[in-house]
Protein backbone atom coordinates (compact mmCIF):
# COMPACT_ATOMS: atom_id res chain seq x y z
CA UNK A 1 0.00 0.00 0.00
CA UNK A 2 1.56 3.51 -0.71
CA UNK A 3 -0.29 6.84 -0.51
CA UNK A 4 0.03 9.72 -3.13
CA UNK A 5 -0.38 13.32 -2.92
CA UNK A 6 -1.68 15.23 -5.40
CA UNK A 7 -1.57 19.13 -5.90
CA UNK A 8 -3.49 20.91 -8.37
CA UNK A 9 -3.09 24.30 -8.98
CA UNK A 10 -5.99 26.30 -10.32
CA UNK A 11 -6.51 29.88 -10.25
CA UNK A 12 -10.57 31.62 -9.93
CA UNK A 13 -9.61 33.93 -13.03
CA UNK A 14 -6.42 35.56 -11.96
CA UNK A 15 -3.25 35.19 -13.67
CA UNK A 16 0.10 34.02 -11.72
CA UNK A 17 1.26 37.62 -12.07
CA UNK A 18 -2.37 38.97 -10.97
CA UNK A 19 -2.06 36.21 -7.78
CA UNK A 20 1.71 37.60 -6.87
CA UNK A 21 1.00 41.18 -6.92
CA UNK A 22 -2.06 40.55 -4.79
CA UNK A 23 0.56 38.58 -2.53
CA UNK A 24 2.75 41.53 -2.25
CA UNK A 25 -0.17 43.89 -1.57
CA UNK A 26 -1.43 41.51 1.06
CA UNK A 27 1.81 40.76 3.05
CA UNK A 28 2.52 44.48 2.67
CA UNK A 29 -1.21 45.11 4.59
CA UNK A 30 -0.17 42.91 7.00
CA UNK A 31 2.87 44.41 8.26
CA UNK A 32 1.50 48.02 8.07
CA UNK A 33 -1.96 46.76 10.14
CA UNK A 34 0.87 44.97 12.56
CA UNK A 35 3.02 48.66 12.66
CA UNK A 36 -0.54 50.54 13.12
CA UNK A 37 -1.49 48.45 15.66
CA UNK A 38 1.46 48.48 17.99
CA UNK A 39 1.57 52.37 17.25
CA UNK A 40 -2.19 52.39 19.16
CA UNK A 41 -1.40 50.55 21.43
CA UNK A 42 2.33 52.32 22.40
CA UNK A 43 -0.39 55.63 22.16
CA UNK A 44 1.65 56.71 18.74
CA UNK A 45 -0.97 58.51 17.52
CA UNK A 46 1.07 60.51 15.02
CA UNK A 47 2.72 57.51 13.88
CA UNK A 48 -0.21 55.25 14.07
CA UNK A 49 -2.34 57.88 11.39
CA UNK A 50 0.67 57.69 9.02
CA UNK A 51 0.39 54.22 9.03
CA UNK A 52 -3.36 53.25 9.12
CA UNK A 53 -4.33 55.73 6.01
CA UNK A 54 -1.39 53.80 4.81
CA UNK A 55 -2.98 50.30 5.82
CA UNK A 56 -6.41 51.64 4.31
CA UNK A 57 -4.92 52.50 1.08
CA UNK A 58 -3.52 48.85 0.56
CA UNK A 59 -6.46 47.20 1.79
CA UNK A 60 -8.91 48.54 -0.87
CA UNK A 61 -6.26 47.95 -3.26
CA UNK A 62 -7.10 43.76 -2.52
CA UNK A 63 -10.41 42.29 -3.58
CA UNK A 64 -13.56 43.37 -2.34
CA UNK A 65 -14.01 39.60 -0.71
CA UNK A 66 -11.19 40.44 1.54
CA UNK A 67 -14.11 42.24 4.14
CA UNK A 68 -12.26 41.14 7.20
CA UNK A 69 -9.28 42.74 6.74
CA UNK A 70 -11.03 46.07 5.24
CA UNK A 71 -13.22 46.42 8.56
CA UNK A 72 -9.78 46.19 10.76
CA UNK A 73 -8.04 48.44 9.01
CA UNK A 74 -11.25 51.10 8.93
CA UNK A 75 -11.44 50.46 12.64
CA UNK A 76 -8.28 51.49 13.68
CA UNK A 77 -8.07 54.18 11.77
CA UNK A 78 -11.02 54.87 13.40
CA UNK A 79 -9.33 54.53 16.71
CA UNK A 80 -6.55 56.75 16.35
CA UNK A 81 -8.61 59.82 15.31
CA UNK A 82 -11.18 58.31 18.56
CA UNK A 83 -8.06 58.81 20.74
CA UNK A 84 -6.93 61.77 19.45
CA UNK A 85 -10.49 62.85 20.29
CA UNK A 86 -11.09 63.94 16.54
CA UNK A 87 -15.15 61.77 16.84
CA UNK A 88 -15.87 63.12 13.68
CA UNK A 89 -13.27 61.63 11.82
CA UNK A 90 -13.26 58.82 13.86
CA UNK A 91 -17.28 58.14 12.80
CA UNK A 92 -16.75 58.28 9.08
CA UNK A 93 -13.93 55.50 9.97
CA UNK A 94 -16.53 53.51 12.09
CA UNK A 95 -19.40 54.32 9.76
CA UNK A 96 -17.69 52.09 6.70
CA UNK A 97 -16.77 49.57 9.44
CA UNK A 98 -20.11 49.10 10.01
CA UNK A 99 -21.47 49.51 6.57
CA UNK A 100 -19.16 46.32 5.26
CA UNK A 101 -20.13 44.57 8.48
CA UNK A 102 -23.84 44.99 7.68
CA UNK A 103 -23.20 43.79 4.01
CA UNK A 104 -20.99 40.55 4.66
CA UNK A 105 -21.74 39.55 8.21
CA UNK A 106 -24.58 37.59 9.84
CA UNK A 107 -26.76 39.62 12.52
CA UNK A 108 -25.48 36.85 15.06
CA UNK A 109 -21.63 37.93 14.22
CA UNK A 110 -19.76 39.29 17.08
CA UNK A 111 -18.08 41.27 14.54
CA UNK A 112 -20.91 43.26 14.03
CA UNK A 113 -21.95 44.18 17.43
CA UNK A 114 -18.41 45.69 17.73
CA UNK A 115 -18.98 47.98 14.78
CA UNK A 116 -22.36 49.17 15.92
CA UNK A 117 -20.39 50.02 19.31
CA UNK A 118 -17.94 51.86 17.90
CA UNK A 119 -19.85 54.25 16.07
CA UNK A 120 -21.71 54.51 19.23
CA UNK A 121 -18.34 55.85 21.34
CA UNK A 122 -17.89 58.32 18.43
CA UNK A 123 -21.55 59.87 17.85
CA UNK A 124 -21.08 59.82 22.20
CA UNK A 125 -17.87 61.67 22.06
CA UNK A 126 -19.51 64.09 19.56
CA UNK A 127 -22.47 64.35 22.10
CA UNK A 128 -25.21 62.86 19.56
CA UNK A 129 -26.57 60.85 22.60
CA UNK A 130 -29.79 59.66 20.36
CA UNK A 131 -27.42 58.27 17.85
CA UNK A 132 -25.26 56.96 20.84
CA UNK A 133 -27.85 55.08 22.59
CA UNK A 134 -29.52 53.67 19.01
CA UNK A 135 -25.83 52.13 18.38
CA UNK A 136 -25.54 50.94 21.97
CA UNK A 137 -28.55 48.98 21.83
CA UNK A 138 -27.71 47.59 18.15
CA UNK A 139 -24.72 46.53 19.82
CA UNK A 140 -25.88 45.22 22.67
CA UNK A 141 -28.63 43.44 20.87
CA UNK A 142 -26.43 41.38 17.77
CA UNK A 143 -23.94 40.60 21.32
CA UNK A 144 -26.96 38.73 22.83
CA UNK A 145 -27.37 37.18 19.47
CA UNK A 146 -24.19 36.46 19.08
CA UNK A 147 -23.48 34.79 22.62
CA UNK A 148 -26.70 32.62 22.05
CA UNK A 149 -24.64 31.47 19.08
CA UNK A 150 -21.08 30.72 20.52
CA UNK A 151 -20.63 27.14 20.98
CA UNK A 152 -18.46 27.60 24.31
CA UNK A 153 -20.53 28.22 27.55
CA UNK A 154 -17.52 29.41 29.08
CA UNK A 155 -17.59 32.26 26.90
CA UNK A 156 -20.71 33.45 27.09
CA UNK A 157 -20.95 35.73 30.24
CA UNK A 158 -17.94 37.90 29.25
CA UNK A 159 -20.05 38.83 25.88
CA UNK A 160 -21.84 41.51 26.48
CA UNK A 161 -20.15 42.64 29.74
CA UNK A 162 -17.22 43.56 28.00
CA UNK A 163 -19.43 45.76 25.73
CA UNK A 164 -21.15 47.66 28.89
CA UNK A 165 -17.91 47.72 30.70
CA UNK A 166 -16.55 50.09 27.55
CA UNK A 167 -19.91 51.83 26.89
CA UNK A 168 -19.28 53.01 30.91
CA UNK A 169 -16.11 53.74 30.45
CA UNK A 170 -16.82 56.69 28.01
Amino acid sequence: MFKTILEISFSQGSTPAQMAEEQKINDRFFAEERKCRENVNGKNLNSALKICKGAVDLVERLPKERVNERMSAYQLLGHVYFAQQKFEEALRYYKTELEIGLTTLRPTDAELAYAYHHVALACHGLGRVSDAAQNYAKAEQTMSQARDHIGLDELKPNTLRHLRRSANNT
